[in-house]
């Protein structure tokens, strides 16, 4: 079906700038992408992080900030050179963790969960937060720090991003809170931290569903053995330098791969669904959402959108799916090994 529309001159004219970066090889695959986009954010809670999903994010201009703003020296801020003896915590319980009118064994990650870099940041700050306070930090201590920092970060990644011209799928501060976007940072709490359900104590955010932390009955909050491991080793963003187009180390991707594999299968379950159904030739959007249909039938298409972008963004970070494309058609091809 044809429509026809007029578009303003100053759009058009913003329109072909983005062209011209490379992101879109025409203004038809740029007008279908805007409207994808609009559509799943209308229907769910597609964020504009989602980036890695069939409806990508449209480059926004980044607002400038104070050329004497402070700069932050993250490399020293969140160093762990120098640890004392850290506690861990059990590893959540399966009763912790399954909603209810679900079964734990059979579920995926929530889709806006859509990279693991914002859960490792999360996981090094509360190592840090440990080791300075014996062992002792209080759940909305930890929450309220890591948004700070989180922010901060993400808006000198964003800085480094748009300095070197990345594109969409090089980008490093994706799902990072936006500095002084109340939105943005809500967002990033919900999905990436930790904290319990008001209605049912279920235990929700990234760092405890994937069992990289717990919160005990006093209201403190701290590491798993394997959210101490996987907190302490070496991140080129965090450790390095913080243009490394690499958010995840080679020892911090066969950690986290061997970690849920053992003790995560709500992420395990997308994974080898993914491995599966691609290994059987269906590499295109459509055909890989109507196989998620199939083993998911009471999920919307918002849904099953939602869960294949999350899990496609997580699974590129781990180097285990990697994309082509040819105009507005995308094809997936399953690399890694798990």
């Amino acid at each position: 079906m044809k429509y026809f529309i007029d578009l303003p001159g100053h759009l058009v004219q913003e329109i072909r700038k983005v062209l011209e970066k490379g992101d879109y090889n025409t203004i038809n695959e740029f007008i279908l992408t805007a409207l994808e986009n609009q559509i799943a954010m209308e229907d769910s809670e597609i964020t504009e992080e989602d980036l890695f999903s069939s409806t990508v994010r449209i480059p926004k201009k980044v607002s400038k900030q104070k050329e004497n703003n402070k700069l932050i020296d993250f490399k020293d801020l969140l160093s762990v050179s120098n640890l004392s003896d850290i506690e861990f915590c059990e590893y959540p319980n399966k009763s912790d963790l399954q909603y209810p009118g679900t079964d734990y064994e059979k579920s995926w990650l929530w889709g806006q969960i859509n990279r693991i870099f914002p859960v490792k940041l999360a996981a090094r700050i509360l190592l840090k937060m440990q080791n300075d306070n014996d062992n002792s930090v209080r759940l909305e201590d930890f929450v309220k720090y890591s948004c700070e920092i989180a922010s901060k970060f993400g808006h000198e990644l964003s800085k480094v991003n748009n300095e070197l011209n990345r594109s969409r799928d090089e980008k490093t501060d994706v799902a990072l809170p936006v500095e002084g976007k109340n939105k943005s940072i809500e967002r990033y709490k919900n999905h990436f931290l930790i904290y319990q359900r008001k209605n049912d104590g279920i235990l929700d955010g990234a760092l405890g569903r994937m069992k990289f932390a717990n919160i005990n009955a006093d209201g403190f909050v701290r590491l798993t053995k394997e959210g101490y491991k996987f907190a302490k080793i070496f991140n080129p963003l965090i450790d390095d330098d913080i243009s490394s187009s690499n958010t995840l180390s080679k020892e911090e991707k066969k950690l986290y791969i061997n970690h849920i594999k053992i003790r995560v299968p709500e992420e395990r379950n997308p994974i080898y669904f993914f491995k599966k159904v691609i290994s059987e030739g269906k590499q295109s959007l459509n055909e890989i959402d109507n196989e998620i249909k199939k083993i998911k039938p009471k999920w919307s298409d918002a849904v099953v959108v939602t869960q294949r972008a999350g899990s496609f963004g997580r699974m590129y970070e781990l180097d285990l799916v990697r994309k082509t494309k040819d105009g507005v058609n995308v094809k997936y091809f399953f690399k890694g090994d798990i």
